[in-house]
């Protein structure tokens, strides 16, 4: 990046120096440098500009490179004999204007290119000479103001508050402070005139924490809070960087809205609590114009974003500035916004935002939220045991509250939270509580696979569940470990006498029937082990163990070699459609083929 110290001195004196005091108007005129020659003439500076074109912001920056041939407008010539006040004034824009591009290029970033480039070497001598003509620059300028031709002058005006705008980005961009006092010293400038991607000079300087020129911007008349395209303003990116001292050059301007919102209609508060900053929280809510309960787009309020990001520290100095509701004795009549942040609270594991609002507010822990769940769920759930422990402990607390399809200890346990499990049995929750569609604890953990220990938890000396307990489907335990290949648990629950190990679901399929379809071989060989196993055992439609391995065209010839090894196991037995397990090997070429065929 080329930087500003690098510029001819004389481009900055002519940004400095060829102005006067003229109203900008509404719909102001910018001239935008397109084109720079590939090669230049020995004696003789070719610059081609494009037409002008009515802009608010001055966005269009750019530059390429074109052929000598289009370049035609020698701006550096003396005007010729005889020629008017618009000509020469005509002439002068022309100077200014590549003066302004020029600076342009190193605000937009193009300046490493061009300042290795030849062509840009010779670019910036034509610069240097147009500036070494600062005195007929100023003579010509005299005679225009003594001519009094208000659109010339306007014209020259427009232009050069532009130009030191776009110098005072460029100042700001490069911390060059010299230079961004001799511009508020001089005045004349269009000090909102907004960069394509950086925004105006006060969001650069608040995104890049210089407070000096911050503090200069702000103290300048006719300096507006203008939003970039990102929809943020100085406040917002000074917060969003945590630059506390800024913050508060922005507070102590009358015209500075505490509430303006920026990107998805964030407020400075809400921006605050998302990015986890208290000091700056603290100040904002301390402001006399301040609205804490403002929603965003979503419907959150700044209170949500700080318990949904985790920061707790943040959500507690929202919560005391928060009114307390003393009219509320139930949760009911609490507002929605603070009803819903005591579900995400739990289920987000925000444990002092639970005990804040508990202390707050009247809250029942057995009030349903979210998908009709309390929050004791939602902390089952997700395991957070220090929640649980502090909603267990509430007198009103119920651990086997019913919500919709859902129990505290099937989740926990589905989920392999062997210590939620132990805190909700020691609480006396009900372990053969079940779903709507009849999953108990047991059911879930085995279907889950979350581990042994939660399985043994839920059986050992409990006799309030069924370790045969069957789901609306009629699978068991075992079934259900089967079919998903947890070995282990299958194994555990073997190990249990109550276990029917040839009990069959809906379909008339058994722990067995499952497990070989699925090809889980490990547990067909604990299956098979079992002495009290039925190993030929057919289902509804009398596929038997055997023909289900064979029928899923996955060569599953492990199952199959355990199970002809199995004494009666008949590989002849057919199903009601008369196709035997022979058959399905010859149509699906198996391997073991000739095996079978022996056998």
């Amino acid at each position: 990046m080329v930087r500003l110290d690098q510029l001819p001195n004389e481009l900055i004196q002519q940004i400095l120096s060829i102005c006067s005091e003229f109203t900008l108007p509404a719909g102001s005129w910018f001239i935008h440098l397109r084109c720079v020659s590939r090669t230049f003439e020995a004696n003789t500076r070719h610059v081609v500009y494009t037409q002008w074109r009515a802009t608010r912001k001055f966005h269009s920056w750019w530059l390429m490179q074109l052929s000598p041939r289009t370049l035609n407008e020698k701006v550096t010539e003396r005007p010729a004999a005889g020629a008017g006040a618009g000509a020469q004034c005509s002439r002068l824009v022309n100077a200014i204007r590549n003066t302004c591009d020029y600076i342009t290029a190193l605000v937009e970033g193009d300046g490493d290119y061009y300042a290795n480039s030849p062509t840009w070497q010779r670019y910036g001598k034509v610069l240097c000479d147009i500036a070494s003509r600062q005195m007929d620059c100023e003579e010509l300028l005299e005679t225009l103001l003594e001519e009094n031709d208000p659109c010339v002058l306007v014209e020259v005006d427009s232009v050069m508050r532009a130009l030191r705008g776009v110098a005072l980005i460029a100042a700001v961009y490069e911390r060059d402070m010299s230079l961004l006092t001799a511009l508020m010293r001089e005045g004349n400038i269009q000090v909102n005139i907004d960069h394509r991607y950086f925004g105006n000079a006060l969001i650069m300087a608040a995104k890049d924490g210089n407070g000096d020129a911050v503090r200069a911007i702000l103290a300048y008349p006719g300096r507006k809070m203008i939003c970039g395209l990102d929809y943020y303003n100085g406040l917002h990116w000074a917060i969003i960087k945590g630059y506390l001292s800024i913050v508060e050059m922005f507070l102590q301007q009358p015209d500075v809205d505490v509430n303006a919102r920026g990107a998805q209609d964030k407020t400075p508060l809400i921006i605050a609590t998302c990015e986890g900053h208290p000091t700056i929280t603290l100040r904002l809510l301390d402001h006399r114009d301040i609205r804490p309960g403002d929603f965003d787009r979503s419907n959150r309020d700044a209170l949500f974003w700080a318990t949904l990001r985790g920061y707790e520290d943040v959500a507690e100095i929202v919560l005391d500035k928060l009114p307390d509701l003393e009219s509320c004795s139930d949760t009911d009549e609490l507002p929605v916004n603070i009803r819903k942040l005591f579900i995400m609270a739990a289920t987000h594991g925000s444990y002092g935002i639970i005990q804040m609002l508990l202390r707050k507010y009247p809250f029942s822990v057995n009030h349903r939220g979210y998908q009709h769940k309390p929050p004791l769920l939602n902390a089952a759930e997700n395991g957070y045991n220090d929640i649980m422990k502090l909603l267990l402990d509430r007198t009103d607390s119920d651990p086997s509250h019913a919500a919709v399809h859902r129990y505290a200890l099937s989740l926990a346990a589905e989920n392999g939270h062997p210590d939620a499990v132990t805190l909700l049995l020691t609480h006396e929750a009900s372990a053969g509580q079940v779903y709507k569609n009849r999953h108990d604890a047991l059911h879930q953990a085995a279907s889950r696979g979350k581990g042994v220990s939660v399985i043994r938890m839920l059986l050992e000396d409990r006799d309030d569940i069924d370790v045969n307990h069957r789901s609306i489907m009629g699978q068991s335990a075992l079934i259900a470990a089967a079919f998903q290949g947890q070995s282990d648990i299958v194994k555990y629950l073997l190990s249990k006498r109550e276990t029917d190990v040839n009990l069959a679901d809906r379909r008339g399929r058994t722990a067995l029937s499952y497990a070989a379809h699925s090809g889980r071989e490990r547990v067909v060989e604990l299956l098979l082990a079992y002495e009290k196993i039925l190993p030929d055992k057919a289902d509804l439609a009398g596929l038997t163990p055997l023909a289900l391995a064979l029928a899923v065209r996955r060569n599953h010839t492990g199952v199959v070699s355990m199970l002809m090894e199995r004494d009666g196991v008949d590989v002849n037995a057919a199903n009601k459609q008369g196709t035997t397990p022979l058959s399905y090997a010859r149509e699906h070429g198996l391997a073991l083929l000739q095996e079978l065929e022996r056998n």
